[in-house]
């Protein structure tokens, strides 16, 4: 019977001042258990040598990333990654760029992320809470061994091998699992003692919450994927994709 490894990965901070990729964080649950550890890059064999999945397991991805675009564009997420290449480095500038090219100059907004007011990769400022810079690494993170993924909610699968990923947005998360409406590093042990109380979470696993509060909307994002998981795979694939948990 195969057995499930849900992963929540964190974009926030993706790239330094300089624009150089910064280590990801990441979140694994194992059955009941929760671990924690970092990714220099988006990349299929890392997370196999770090999570080594058994031969009945089967990775599963929910990452604080853009998937899809608006339909206005008539451009598939796959055809846009495939641009990506052209463009050097990480960064702000680059990610805003690439951004524009592809919107040809316009802001838009796909439906699902005006349904729950979540930020689009077209919206520039204010940089803390633009999505872009990071969506922009992690599609080109992707772009490097894209036949390695696939997105449910943008595309039918073609290989059964392939990691599927989905589309997750820490903010809905912390509402929907644990009814905050901010981010509370400090309080996620109590609120996993009242949604999920089958979790196993140590105090030390508490302490780096709250020296790195990305590692706990990775956490948020791996819970999430394993909460909806089923439902998620009953959705039909659309052109603009959806954001897990809506």
């Amino acid at each position: 019977m195969k057995k499930w490894v849900y992963i929540g990965i964190d974009q926030t901070g993706a790239v330094d001042r300089k624009g150089k990729p910064r280590p990801l964080p990441v979140c694994f649950i194992r059955n009941k258990t929760v671990s924690f550890f970092y990714l220099s890059q988006f990349s299929r064999q890392e997370m196999i040598n770090q999570i080594q999945p058994l031969e009945n397991e089967e990775l599963v991805i929910c990452v604080d990333c853009v998937f899809g675009l608006p339909s206005q564009l008539k451009l598939t997420w796959r055809k846009a990654m495939k641009r990506i290449i052209k463009y050097d480095g990480y960064g702000m500038q680059v990610a805003r760029e690439y951004f524009r090219d592809i919107g040809k100059g316009k802001v838009l907004r796909r439906e699902i992320e005006i349904a729950c007011h979540a930020n689009s990769v077209f919206i520039e400022k204010p940089f803390q809470k633009n999505i872009q810079t990071g969506t922009f690494r992690i599609w080109k993170d992707i772009s490097f061994e894209e036949n390695q993924f696939y997105a449910p909610a943008l595309e039918k699968l073609t290989d059964p091998d392939q990691i599927k990923i989905f589309e997750g947005y820490p903010s809905l998360s912390w509402r929907l699992l644990f009814g905050s409406n901010t981010r509370q590093p400090s309080r996620v042990s109590e609120f996993l003692r009242v949604s999920f109380p089958l979790i196993l979470f140590t105090p030390e696993q508490q302490l780096k919450l709250e020296q790195d509060p990305n590692l706990a909307d990775a956490l948020l994002l791996a819970l999430t994927i394993k909460k909806f998981r089923k439902s998620a795979f009953l959705l039909k694939p659309s052109h603009e994709g959806w954001i897990l948990g809506f």
